[in-house]
């Protein structure tokens, strides 16, 4: 695994995607799939039509382990996901276009399980 030497763990970057197309209603679910044994995945979301669509009216929902994490709207993303191992990472699309190719990124990080940054809750102080 490549590391970073202004780290003291071991990461990789993290690049996954799943595309699927729309259903007549224009809803789509997109699988990432599960995190490996030892991982965390740590990262942001994105969709994409892949087709010339307008995907502006789409709401996304984000669910680690089949529970919602987030929303988000049109072309915009989702930022601060983390899924731990043998969590699966899914993303629901509602009022897509019909029959329309769509793909989901999860673009970030993926740390040894015992070194992952901890991202939630946030911690405040002042």
């Amino acid at each position: 695994m490549p590391g970073n030497t202004l780290l003291s763990h071991a990461y990789e970057r993290l690049y996954q995607t799943s595309k699927e197309t729309s259903d007549s209603n224009g809803n789509v679910t997109l699988d990432l799939g599960c995190v490996p044994v030892g991982l965390t995945w740590t990262g942001s979301l994105f969709c994409v039509s892949i087709q010339p669509a307008n995907i502006l009216a789409a709401t996304w929902l984000a669910l680690v382990a089949n529970v919602p994490f987030g929303i988000w709207y049109g072309a915009g993303s989702l930022w601060g996901l983390q899924a731990f191992p043998g969590e699966e990472v899914t993303v629901q699309g509602y009022s897509v276009a019909p029959n329309v190719q769509v793909q989901v990124s999860m673009i970030g990080r993926a740390d040894d399980s015992g070194s992952a940054p901890i991202i939630w809750p946030k911690s405040y102080s002042g």
